[in-house]
């Protein structure tokens, strides 16, 4: 019994001092030892090669990323260069850099593309840091670093690798241990913050399996809560911008994980993979897409694409937006595209002419052909304001017919800019900057605004009925009321009618227990030249025409002007584009109703 006593607590610390190990194991045991190993292995690499051979569209993409690379051996390195709080433009070159070296010299063979990608890693590792304060700076030039290492370790003479080890540990793994604040956002942070930082993990797990184990523990409790921002249907609450961008770095977390260690850890979710419809529909027939949040409207062909096209057998998906994107094909993830991309994949279904997800930021889109560049298109949104890059832009819609986009949405201010100005650009609270910018918010959006009031920055406006596009019409419902609470309005409808026959979209506002006498104004943003002629106005652009006609019980006019904030609000001049407006009053009542037409050309 004595000696059970005095053994007992040492077989106790012993098991203590080994649970490390045990999770480390469980987390690395399937780790495949060789290099590379990350979202692609040698056979994949020797494969371009002599699959180009019979694949034109892989010996395209690889013909324009060797041009790039030569471009690269030129250049100089790179610069540790701050854009005002960000080195994230330097980053973001060194991964496209990187990347197109390794897969130039993989394609090819030539030794001076892996040597080129070899000194902009020193180059880099050789910096101060790669900028903390801005996660998302450390985020890509891991993801850089952490590739180039893995695509061409055995090309890297030992004390090259040793020196690109060291600073991507000292930079960028060894930061694990701090307790950032995206480590538990739900957004583009976490999956590009843990994409980066899983591919450093990765690239080093055997020499640095401790902190590999601690960024793998932290991806499987909390990268969960950048995939659930999918729910239930696929829409992006960041926009299609920032779909490209969340979701291009969800996706190589996910086939890092794959590649190296044969599990996804459950984050290929049904929502994930429906949102490559999403990015679909949400480019318009111009190539342009729907703007909304801060993102802009030109994503290419995003090559995160390819990826859902071999995993949901969607090739349309990517012929789709390839097609309307026409010139603008390509995305700085280029190098990846040679590596997701799956030439076995069979015809699938056509894409539908319609779809609604559900979600923070519900949206609906309508259209009549994928391949008449002439199509009509109407994509409308709900949502809330305060979600991450969102603007007061419940009830708005983008409107294309004849190659223009009719009704736009002004998107995005550059960060830097305003935030050099002392703006605190992604102050979300209701009284924050963030609302004072004009474009942001409801009176710079094609929606409607009571009283002159902002919207409610927490209401979350819904979707109270869809019907797809069937015998030429489809329709989707709005419910208002929660953004224009500040207005005081008990009850508010926006339903909108997609007419593919008569290729009109119909507008029609339905309001209940408004103030009498408070102002209303149904706003729209275009780039054509307008005419008004009473309560019709004309719109022409490019020797194309489109109608809107206004039609209410209640008394009120058309105007338009320039697109500039008004005063007390930031915003930059937009002299070439207009806001149309159509003013009325509330009558005693305080029910109102009002339908707008807006009727393509004949």
């Amino acid at each position: 019994m004595t000696i059970l006593r005095r053994v007992l607590p040492l077989f106790i610390l012993l098991m203590l001092c080994t649970l490390p190990s045990f999770a480390q194991q469980s987390l690395l045991q399937s780790l495949k030892p060789d290099h590379p190993r990350i979202m692609a292995t040698s056979d994949d690499f020797a494969k371009l090669s002599t699959e180009r051979e019979t694949d034109a569209e892989l010996d395209s993409i690889l013909k324009e990323i060797e041009k790039s690379a030569d471009s690269y051996l030129k250049a100089p390195l790179l610069e540790r260069k701050m854009t005002g709080k960000r080195l994230l433009s330097v980053s973001r070159e060194a991964l496209l850099r990187i990347t197109t070296l390794a897969v130039a010299y993989h394609s090819t063979g030539d030794e001076r593309y892996a040597a080129r990608a070899e000194a902009e890693m020193l180059n880099v590792c050789q910096f101060s840091d790669w900028n903390p304060n801005h996660y998302l700076d450390v985020a890509e030039m891991a993801a850089a670093v952490g590739l180039g290492y893995d695509w061409l370790y055995e090309y890297l003479p030992d004390d090259s690798r040793q020196k690109i080890h060291a600073g991507l540990r000292e930079h960028a793994l060894r930061l694990i241990k701090n307790n950032y604040w995206w480590k538990t956002c739900n957004h583009n942070w976490n999956s590009v913050c843990y994409g980066g930082m899983t591919i450093a993990a990765l690239a080093l797990a055997e020499d640095e399996p401790e902190l590999a184990r601690l960024v793998l523990e932290e991806v499987k409790k909390n990268n969960p809560r950048a995939v659930g921002c999918y729910e239930p249907d696929g829409v992006y609450p960041e926009g299609p911008g920032y779909w490209v961008y969340g979701t291009s770095y969800q996706v190589m977390l996910i086939d890092s994980l794959e590649t190296a260690l044969g599990t996804d850890m459950g984050l290929t979710t049904p929502a994930l993979l429906a949102s490559s419809q999403f990015v679909a529909h949400a480019t318009g027939p111009t190539g342009l897409a729907y703007n909304y949040a801060d993102g802009g409207d030109k994503v290419g062909t995003p090559a995160a694409l390819y990826w859902f096209a071999s995993r949901t057998n969607t090739p349309d998906n990517v012929n789709a937006v390839a097609r309307l994107s026409g010139a603008n094909r390509r995305d700085r993830m280029l190098p990846f595209a040679v590596l997701w991309r799956s030439p076995e994949s069979q015809a699938s279904k056509p894409l539908d002419l319609s779809w609604c997800g559900r979600g923070e930021q519900p949206l609906a889109m309508f259209r009549t052909s994928w391949t008449d560049p002439n199509a009509l298109y109407l994509a409308a949104k709900a949502g809330r304001p305060n979600i991450n890059h969102g603007h007061m832009d419940s009830g708005s819609f983008v409107l294309e017919a004849d190659g223009i986009r009719w009704a736009i949405d002004l998107g995005a201010v550059n960060y830097n800019d305003y935030e050099q100005r002392g703006i605190h650009l992604f102050d979300h609270k209701q009284s924050g900057d963030r609302w004072n910018i004009f474009p942001y918010t409801n009176f710079g959006h094609n929606t409607i605004t009571v009283d002159n009031q902002p919207y409610k920055v927490t209401g979350q406006s819904t979707f109270t009925d869809y019907k797809p596009l069937e015998q030429s019409t489809g329709s989707v419902s709005v419910d208002m009321a929660p953004v224009l609470a500040l207005a005081k309005v008990e009850k508010a409808t926006r339903d909108f009618t997609f007419d593919a026959k008569n290729r009109q979209v119909t507008v029609v506002d339905h309001l209940q227990g408004v103030k009498p006498q408070a102002s209303i104004d149904w706003t729209m943003v275009t780039k054509a030249d307008v005419a008004i002629d009473g309560h019709r106005i004309q719109l022409t652009q490019s020797g194309k025409t489109l109608q809107l006609t206004a039609i209410s019980d209640t008394p009120g006019e058309w105007s338009v002007s320039p697109c500039e904030p008004p005063e007390g609000m930031y915003g930059d001049s937009k002299r070439d584009t207009r806001l149309i407006v159509w003013s009325a009053k509330a009558p005693d009542s305080g029910n109102y109703d009002l339908k707008v037409e807006l009727t393509a050309g004949k």
